[in-house]
């Protein structure tokens, strides 16, 4: 069936790429301050104390990455996708139905701002689609 001839290798190289995505995406030379600035976090004592145990969330962050990342391989695998072309569009189609209207959603029932929406929808729109092109291409 559709959940056969899943290539994990594929489903973890896609997830550490999503990975790498997100450290540069929330590093301080893109959008790490401006997500930081939003959300309310000062840099100083306290987010030097929390860091110690940031190990526990990268690694919780990771394996839902990973899951992500089989869902998507499943997604690939039961269209038969082979292509860049169609994984962008496939993963472009998956993040708005899926990221950008969930999260938009979210945006309408919460008080965030726009600038942490647009920043974290972005790098999951962008996750989402280069994982689609990662699993097409090793499917």
């Amino acid at each position: 069936m559709f959940f056969m001839n899943i290539n994990l290798v594929a489903v973890l190289i896609a997830a550490i790429v999503s990975m790498v995505i997100g450290f540069v995406w929330y590093s301080p030379w893109f959008f790490g301050k401006a997500w930081m600035k939003s959300m309310g976090v000062v840099p100083g004592p306290e987010a030097d104390a929390k860091k110690k145990g940031m190990w526990k969330t990268f690694l919780s962050s990771f394996l839902l990455t990973i899951v992500t990342s089989y869902v998507v391989a499943v997604i690939v695998n039961s269209v038969f996708m082979r292509d860049i072309y169609s994984a962008i569009v496939t993963g472009l189609t998956l993040s708005i139905g899926f990221i950008v209207s969930v999260r938009l959603n979210d945006k309408l029932f919460t008080p965030m701002s726009w600038t942490p929406f647009l920043i974290s929808t972005g790098y999951y729109t962008l996750s989402i689609v280069v994982m689609t092109i990662v699993n097409a291409l090793f499917s």
